[in-house]
């Protein structure tokens, strides 16, 4: 049997190899690493790109995009937060870094906080926070659960999902929405597993005032009870947010209304490249960093079972793609036929389209996560390079100097204390803890060395694929939390 002593050893030799081999699959996180900032520092950093951003006039008028999101706002809380959300989005900022019902996740909620800090540092009149979920991720994806997440053991989150394993491929935008019979079922199975009374008494709190509310259960859209409970959440802890809350906007949603807008305009720039044949041909020769040509991150098609499929436009004007069965799809992109396909749901935008639209066009700037930092600016470089190979220069010269670099979501401030480990702190240990904001602000001064060293749990698993994963990372991270971090321990 090994004892302590060697135990402790052998994680103080692993845990460096892992953030190495992190270092080695992501540049922003090896930059980041580098770095002599600390987190409030890094967010003051970040919020100069916006600023930057902010001089250069957009091709297309924001307003195109702030009033869809406005209109969004007003059916779902009324004409004042439908104005709040308005004024937010007119700092031409977007926190793009979190899936539909992934405020759970530890890493996107406290990236929910830094972004609110950003926007804060920007303007202290800014009213609310927009934040936009992206549900193009299947139910099955177990990091965001659909349901909630707790951090409170060594070894490994909990994950206790609503949703029963079938339709396990839906995707969360395109998903009904739960009814009591899966609240209930799903509460009476965590509370059992969760060993921190006071975690589990937040748990509780939660399933039965926010997730068993009438009107939430009313609601036939999973997006649309998302977007209730995380507002919920977070206007439980005003002190984190700067007191302001926090508005999940359905990114889906949004765009799709957005292109129908964007068709329906005389002499639209989207129509009009979606059928030049030349610039077509471009998006198919121009690869991203994976692998994936520019066509084929358009749209996504939507099969029966709610399910996506890629879809890739062609130089003829069509979209083509084949269903999870093999079934082969066929989609003009004419105006009426790609907005009636877009109105029932059979086809949604993908990323890229979206943010070619707000970013590319209406300048608006992306704060994501690792992966986006990096794919973005490559997408930027190469859109320019289409644009101009195609003769569109005015255009190409008019966003060129965007960066589109942005980086929110991903470090970590706040840890929980499982007794031999910390873990990072996801919303249910927060409102266990309650810090107050002068807690939360001392946190802010860590520096980001070490606040993505804290990151690790998600950087290594999101990374490293599993067969190339250290037995006992995880419980190895957290102990090594514990011994080099304990400051920032709720």
């Amino acid at each position: 049997m090994t004892n302590n002593c060697d135990i402790s050893v052998a994680q103080e030799e692993l845990v460096p190899r892992l953030i190495l081999q992190v270092r080695s699959r992501n540049n922003t996180i090896d930059r980041m690493l580098d770095s002599k900032l600390t987190v409030d520092e890094w967010i003051k950093d970040e919020s100069q790109k916006l600023k930057k951003n902010n001089l250069y006039k957009p091709v297309q008028c924001i307003e195109d995009f702030t009033d869809i999101a406005a209109e969004y706002v007003r059916e779902r809380l009324g004409l004042k937060e439908a104005e709040e959300i308005g004024k937010a989005l007119s700092l031409r900022a977007l926190h793009t870094a979190d899936h539909l019902g992934g405020f759970y996740s530890s890493q996107s909620f406290q990236g929910d906080l830094f972004f609110a800090r950003l926007l804060l540092g920007v303007s202290k009149d800014v009213p609310v926070i927009p934040i936009l979920t992206y549900g193009c991720v299947p139910l099955i994806s177990s990091t965001y659960a659909r349901g909630i997440i707790t951090y409170t053991e060594t070894c490994e989150a909990l994950h206790i999902p609503i949703f029963p394993k079938k339709p396990t491929g839906a995707i969360a935008t395109l998903t009904k929405g739960f009814d009591r019979g899966l609240v209930t079922r799903a509460r009476d199975r965590a509370l059992p597993k969760i060993s921190r009374y006071l975690v589990k008494k937040e748990v509780k709190r939660l399933f039965n005032e926010l997730y068993l509310r009438e009107d939430i259960l009313s609601l036939d859209r999973f997006p649309d009870q998302a977007f209730f409970i995380g507002k919920g959440i977070m206007d439980r802890i005003p002190q984190l947010t700067g007191g302001k809350s926090l508005i999940y906007l359905e990114a889906e949603e949004l765009f799709a209304k957005l292109i129908i807008k964007d068709m329906d305009r005389k002499n639209s720039i989207l129509y009009e490249l979606l059928f030049n044949v030349s610039y077509v041909k471009r998006l198919n020769d121009l690869y991203d960093l994976e692998g994936r040509p520019l066509a084929s991150l358009l749209f996504r098609g939507c099969d029966e079972e709610k399910r996506y499929f890629i879809l890739s436009l062609e130089e003829d004007g069509y979209l083509r793609g084949r269903k999870n069965d093999g079934e082969t799809v066929e989609i003009s992109v004419k105006s009426e036929i790609l907005k009636e396909k877009l109105l029932q749901r059979e086809i949604i935008p993908d990323v890229y389209l979206s943010w070619f639209l707000t970013g590319f066009l209406r300048g608006f700037s992306f704060y994501g996560g690792v992966f986006q930092s990096c794919y973005l600016p490559d997408w930027h470089k190469l859109t320019l390079e289409a644009l101009r190979s195609c003769g569109y220069y005015d255009l190409a010269d008019s966003a060129e100097n965007y960066d589109f670099s942005g980086y929110i979501s991903g470090p970590i401030v706040m840890l929980y204390d499982t007794v031999e480990g910390a873990v990072n702190a996801g919303p249910f240990e927060v409102l266990a803890k309650m810090p107050e904001e002068e807690r939360f602000l001392s946190f802010l001064k860590t520096d980001i060395r070490s606040a993505h060293e804290m990151g690790m749990f998600e950087f290594y698993n999101d990374l490293i694929s599993s067969e190339n994963k250290s037995e006992g990372w995880y419980e190895s991270i957290a102990r090594y939390s514990k011994a080099r971090f304990s400051a920032n321990i709720l």
